[in-house]
C-alpha cells in the first residue's frame, strides 16, 4: 500500500472514532452561496479556495491520474465560480467533483503522467 493511501486510511479511521464525540464539519458541505460571497470579498487565500486545492488533489491521487498539470489554480477558482453560478443550491463538494469531471475529459488522448 502507498504511503499517502496508508495516511489517508488513518485520517479516516480517525474522524469515524470521534465522530460520535463532535459534530464533524466540512467545506465541503458548504453552499455555493458562501464561496460566492467569499469570492467577491477578494480575499487572496481563502479556505474554500485552498480546500478546493486539496479536493482536487485527493481525487487526482485516488484515481492516480495527474489532472491537476492540466490546469492551475485560478482555473480551478473560476471553474467553480461558474458551477456555483449556474448551481446556487449545490455544495462545494458537487462542484468539485464535477469540474474533476470536466477535466477528465479535456485530458489529451496520450496518458497523462501517472502519479
Amino acid at each position: 500500500m502507498r504511503p499517502h493511501r496508508l495516511l489517508i486510511l488513518i485520517t479516516l479511521a480517525w474522524v469515524c472514532a470521534n465522530a460520535a464525540q463532535a459534530d464533524v464539519t466540512s467545506i465541503a458541505d458548504w453552499p455555493c452561496q458562501e464561496w460566492q460571497a467569499r469570492r467577491q470579498a477578494g480575499t487572496r487565500l481563502d479556505p474554500p479556495q485552498m480546500w478546493l486545492s486539496g479536493f482536487m488533489t485527493g481525487l487526482a491521487t485516488a484515481r492516480d491520474v495527474d489532472v491537476l498539470a492540466f490546469t492551475n489554480g485560478p482555473a480551478l477558482f473560476k471553474a467553480m465560480d461558474a458551477f456555483c453560478i449556474a448551481h446556487p443550491e449545490q455544495d462545494l463538494s458537487a462542484g468539485g467533483l464535477e469540474i474533476f469531471q470536466q477535466i477528465l475529459h479535456r485530458l489529451p488522448t496520450t496518458p497523462p503522467r501517472a502519479l
